[in-house]
């Protein structure tokens, strides 16, 4: 016959399923406060990488603007050499200043491809949390329904205290003697009902006698 749980297995089991939730929630708690921190801080620098790239793409459209101009009215005025040194300075400084601006989009994209990778781990890093605090509610429900069997079992095992003995009597003057000739539901542990015989209730009033009080 399955050994069955009483009050005192089952809650031992409760109160580690318990401690299990409470430290997966607490990791959870933690990793979430941890990714909010991130996001708080990563916000103003995205929302500053998107003004520097439009500014920077901007500023490089209105310098190539602005050198078409001074060429045209160079040409225009009769003075070719003098605008053309003049202009020289003025598309060194415009190439150096695309340069800048080129390197500094690179870098935003390398900082957003960092970002983007970093989401992509915390959010595998809270799922992971997600399933433990799944996992330990699901032992806490399986520990509670355990206990309200348990708590079954208990009062089976006092009935059986207190008539198992004169019932086993009844039942072997009757002709009862085999385990299969009974089918009285009893819980297992796993929640499944046993076939108790002759044999069986003797066993289960000798542990229900031996059971301590308050259990």
């Amino acid at each position: 016959m399955t050994h069955t749980k009483t009050s005192e297995d089952v809650y031992q089991s409760l109160k580690a399923a318990l401690a299990d939730a409470l430290q997966s929630q607490q990791v959870a708690d933690s990793e979430v406060a941890q990714v909010a921190k991130q996001l708080q801080a990563v916000a103003p620098r995205l929302t500053a990488l998107s003004e520097n790239g439009a500014a920077a793409i901007d500023k490089a459209a209105q310098s190539e603007g602005q050198i078409a101009r001074e060429i045209a009215e160079a040409l225009a005025n009769g003075s070719p050499d003098k605008a053309i040194q003049a202009l020289e300075v003025r598309l060194v400084d415009a190439r150096r200043a695309l340069t800048t601006a080129r390197q500094a989009v690179a870098d935003d994209a390398g900082l957003m491809d960092a970002l983007r990778n970093k989401a992509e781990m915390l959010t595998a890093e809270m799922e992971q949390a997600e399933n433990r605090a799944a996992k330990a509610l699901a032992r806490v429900q399986g520990a509670k329904a355990a206990l309200a069997m348990a708590a079954w079992n208990d009062a089976a095992l006092d009935l059986l205290a207190r008539y198992g003995a004169p019932l086993v009597q009844l039942l072997s003057d009757g002709g009862y003697h085999e385990t299969n000739d009974l089918n009285i539901p009893f819980f297992s542990s796993g929640g499944s009902r046993v076939r108790l015989g002759r044999h069986d209730l003797v066993e289960l009033a000798g542990r229900a006698n031996a059971q301590p009080q308050g259990l």
